[in-house]
């Protein structure tokens, strides 16, 4: 955290996300006949908002980290050495299981195709054709262009707040339109970029929002309006973000008093270091888990999905181990030294 205080009640707020985005997806398999629990709102989509979540806190955190950034060589590696050595390991855990059931290795089609994977690109592309994609989610090469372009967006929005938002606003705007793009609004780069830079906005002000009791009646009753009153006027993309905006201080307000709990205090924030590895693993686990039996109803779906998520945290505590020792070898430690002098 570059020095700076750890706040727990972001950590309340990822690990709600890493434990809501499993039951989402694990939803999104179930059989038609059964309530889907965890799937839909009355105007929008659980898993679109907890990913607009999920980019409202990078903003937020990376800009709470990074007001400046004194070496663009050394933001990037540190960008690169916090997503890329994990999602490869994942990667490639999964490529060579799927390879060898399948017995091919270009499963993807064309090789060139890795390319994609290398960069982390693999998920947010598969929309355009099929590659080999594994694990990460398309949000994955999202939070890569992002984090690509956060020393511009910095730039400007340190310049002018106001400009940048604005700007974000523009171009969120664009994906409106007919046509324009072959992506899905959700997925649309314009989409993720305004809560990414509205999670900037919010941590700039967050001594006006932070622990405001005010601001959290409000937010939890807006959030309960859009969660149960169905409203036509609007298209559901931005009941998804305004959702999120609302349940970002509804849950920061909660995680501050629920992490001054010792037992939540340690749940919640060993979730919360878990959630990218949670974020890489969990889909291969719910199909995993869904291939060996399909509950018939919503208690016994709601009983496999704890079950689903409880291996999706140990698969992801396992592979955050081995992460942590392959960051911690001579050979890292001697790219660091390149790095982060």
């Amino acid at each position: 955290m570059s020095g700076r205080e750890r706040d727990l009640s972001i950590d309340f707020m990822r690990a709600f996300c890493a434990v809501g985005i499993i039951a989402f997806h694990f939803f999104c398999h179930t059989e038609e006949h059964q309530t889907r629990l965890f799937y839909e709102f009355a105007n929008g989509s659980f898993g679109n908002t907890i990913v607009n979540m999920f980019f409202l806190i990078s903003g937020a955190m990376l800009y709470y980290n990074y007001p400046g950034i004194k070496s663009l060589k050394s933001f990037y590696y540190k960008r690169f050495k916090s997503i890329y050595p994990m999602f490869y390991i994942a990667f490639l855990a999964a490529y060579f299981y799927y390879s060898i059931r399948v017995r091919d290795f270009f499963y993807g089609g064309n090789p060139a195709k890795l390319l994609l994977t290398l960069f982390g690109l693999d998920g947010y592309f598969l929309y355009l054709a099929p590659n080999y994609y594994q694990v990460g989610e398309w949000f994955l090469g999202a939070i890569v262009m992002l984090y690509a372009i956060y020393p511009v967006l910095l730039k400007v929005f340190n310049k002018s707040a106001v400009l940048a938002t604005v700007i974000a606003f523009v171009l969120y705007g664009t994906a409106f339109l007919p046509g324009l793009f072959r992506v899905d609004i959700a997925c649309n780069m314009f989409s993720c970029l305004i809560s990414f830079e509205l999670g900037m906005v919010l941590m700039r002000h967050r001594k006006l929002w932070k622990s405001n009791l005010v601001i959290f009646i409000v937010s939890l009753i807006l959030s309960l309006g859009i969660l149960f009153i169905k409203m036509e006027i609007i298209h559901r993309n931005i009941f998804n973000h305004l959702l999120a905006i609302c349940l970002f201080f509804v849950f920061s307000y909660i995680g501050g008093l629920i992490m001054r709990n010792g037992v939540c205090l340690k749940v919640f924030s060993e979730i919360s270091k878990l959630s990218f590895a949670i974020f890489l693993v969990q889909h291969i686990i719910i199909n995993f888990m869904l291939g060996r039996y399909m509950p018939a109803n919503d208690v016994l779906s709601v009983l496999w999905l704890t079950a689903t998520a409880a291996v999706s945290v140990g698969v992801a505590k396992v592979l955050t181990v081995v992460n942590n020792v392959l960051l911690k070898s001579k050979a890292f430690q001697k790219i660091d030294a390149c790095f982060l002098k």
